[in-house]
């Protein structure tokens, strides 16, 4: 990555946003009305509140990617690790771009279905491992894994980051709900936008393998050490299965099946009552967890924490080895903190000191002021802008639903139209903008510039928007 390129992307960021808070005046929605405040400037003492702000924000992704990074810290002292890393590579040796391929479309799928796409980042150094041991540039193999996690948010069908928190929202007090719209486009788009990448990814894997004399590059995470004769079949297993685990607790079981109940929270509840003795046994033994379907990313780092021990203990790791590897994956990790700080800094300078009231909610009253009724165009324009402000699609879609839900109404198809063009243009934004969480990481994590990023995928994008907007425009034609 050259110097600072990413870190002059946040400032250049930060400086709009100090300047913008200048000139608009704040406003917020509240009681289903929008009401505008006056230009309340940031200020050189404002400066204090932003970095508590950021960490408030930011703080469970922050713990995450630490926790993580000691997680494969540890791999690497199992002594086989690289062991098999090599043997799946051995494997594929005539098959590597069908290896890529199947890794994009199982992503992609994954995390339009399941969501919590920062979660992803357990599997990525792993798979990255194996891609770039393989030949592979760090540009190719961040097209194989981080962003088919964000082709996954961008055409997300139950996602806990995406369509849960809309449905959320648009499903209380009408006949919308998370299986109604489950409609043709979002799989349409999925598949679409998922090929798109596949050719891409594909085009570039080529031209990697054709230079027979490329050195593999240095890898994150991964340590060339084969010291141990235990059999890495039985890691595989535990890396697999910690991944599993996080996909099955953070499915929105209760969202899909239950309808108006709630069937794995109910069974959660009658499980966690059992007693023995007049003692809550189950409950006392596990303490706090959640029920499958409700797991967030904090009690996924403390899950990801325990499997590291537990790997540890399998593979009768030292303590002074434990805690080495494990301080070694933390502290090349930590680098990537800083990236999430700066992706957060827009959102900080909105929220800071736990304020309602900011200038970009007077931007987007303004755009969804300038039509009386429903308007696809103005909403996707109105969506690409908030996105950059707003990189918590939660916060996004909270912002966008009053003026938007004054516009349509209880129209189901309506609002079906409405959840495809938030989750589509949030999606795309969060593939070029500096405040999208998951990009700034996946470019910090293979070392890859920004400027680099934008003109080697622009035209992959370009064709990502153009499949979008087609298809917007015909969900509306029979929208209506």
């Amino acid at each position: 990555m050259k110097k600072n390129d990413l870190l002059k992307a946040f400032l250049i960021s930060f400086i709009s946003i100090v300047f913008l808070s200048w000139i608009i005046p704040i406003g917020q929605y509240e009681n289903g009305a929008f009401t505008s405040g006056n230009i309340t400037p940031i200020g050189i003492f404002d400066l204090g509140l932003i970095p508590l702000t950021v960490f408030d924000i930011a703080l469970p992704i922050i713990i995450f990617i630490m926790v993580v990074g000691g997680f494969y810290g540890v791999l690497n002292k199992t002594g086989v690790y690289s062991k098999l890393v090599d043997s799946i590579v051995k494997k594929y040796k005539d098959k590597k771009i069908m290896f890529l391929t199947i890794t994009i479309v199982i992503l992609s799928i994954l995390s339009s279905l399941v969501g919590l796409n920062i979660g992803f980042f357990i599997i990525i150094p792993f798979i990255s491992a194996i891609l770039l041991s393989m030949g592979y540039s760090k540009f190719t193999t961040m097209m194989g894994t981080f962003t088919p996690v964000l082709i996954g948010s961008l055409s997300s069908i139950y996602g806990a980051d995406v369509s849960y928190y809309f449905n959320g929202l648009f499903g209380y007090q009408t006949d919308y709900t998370m299986n109604s719209s489950l409609f043709p486009d979002g799989i349409i788009l999925l598949l679409l936008t998922t090929f798109i990448l596949i050719m891409f990814a594909r085009n570039l894997a080529k031209k990697d393998l054709k230079n027979s004399k490329k050195t593999i590059e240095e890898i994150a995470l991964y340590e060339k050490e084969n010291s141990s004769k235990k059999n890495y079949k039985l890691l595989l297993a535990l890396i697999i299965f910690t991944f599993v685990f996080i996909l099955i607790g953070t499915f929105k079981w209760d969202a899909v099946i239950g309808g108006d109940k709630t069937p794995m929270l109910d069974f959660y509840k009658k499980v966690m009552d059992i007693k023995l003795g007049g003692f809550n046994i189950i409950s006392g033994l596990l303490g706090t967890i959640p029920a499958f379907g409700y797991f967030e990313l904090p009690f996924v780092s403390v899950f990801v924490l325990i499997m590291t021990f537990v790997i540890a203990i399998v593979y009768k790791i030292k303590s002074s080895k434990f805690i080495e590897g494990f301080m070694n994956g933390l502290q090349e990790n930590l680098r990537l903190v800083i990236y999430v700080i700066g992706a957060n800094l827009v959102s900080a300078c909105l929220f800071k000191n736990g304020a309602t009231s900011n200038f970009a909610n007077s931007i987007v009253n303004f755009l969804m002021s300038l039509s009386n009724s429903f308007n696809s165009i103005l909403l996707s324009i109105t969506t690409v802008i908030s996105s950059i402000f707003f990189n918590s699609y939660s916060t996004l879609s909270s912002t966008l639903y009053v003026p938007t839900r004054i516009l349509t109404g209880s129209n189901v198809h309506v609002i079906s139209l409405v959840s495809l063009i938030f989750k589509s243009m949030y999606g795309l934004v969060m593939m070029i903008a500096p405040t999208s969480v998951l990009l700034v990481t996946g470019l910090a994590y293979y070392k890859i510039s920004y400027k680099e990023w934008i003109k080697n995928t622009w035209k992959f994008l370009l064709e990502l928007f153009v499949v979008i907007v087609l298809i917007i425009i015909i969900v509306t034609i029979f929208a209506f």
